[in-house]
């Protein structure tokens, strides 16, 4: 279910950027830049995780620098999404200690 919600997240970026990508081409590209970007070589996958996309979409015959982009603008989304989160622990943080 999660890896799913992470092909839609990456299906509304595209939809935003105005990028055209079959939902189950990027069913078949997301889980394995999930994958790349799960190595603990840079933050968060950040790096890591375009250059994956952009390979697996020029493999697909699809432009590298949109899948460059959309991974790019993924991990925003995702950073952004996260920082309640940030917030919550910064937040228990001060009250415990």
């Amino acid at each position: 279910v999660l890896v799913g919600l992470h092909v839609l997240t990456f299906s509304c970026v595209a939809a935003a950027l105005r990028i055209p990508v079959e939902l189950t081409l990027l069913a078949r590209i997301v889980p394995v830049v999930l994958l790349v970007s799960s190595v603990p070589v840079f933050f968060a996958g950040w790096g890591v995780r375009e250059a994956a996309a952009a390979a697996l979409f020029q493999l697909s015959r699809l432009s590298p620098s949109d899948g460059a982009s959309i991974s790019l603008v993924y991990g925003v989304v995702a950073l952004i999404g996260s920082l309640p989160g940030l917030l919550a622990i910064r937040q228990r943080r001060i009250r415990t200690g």
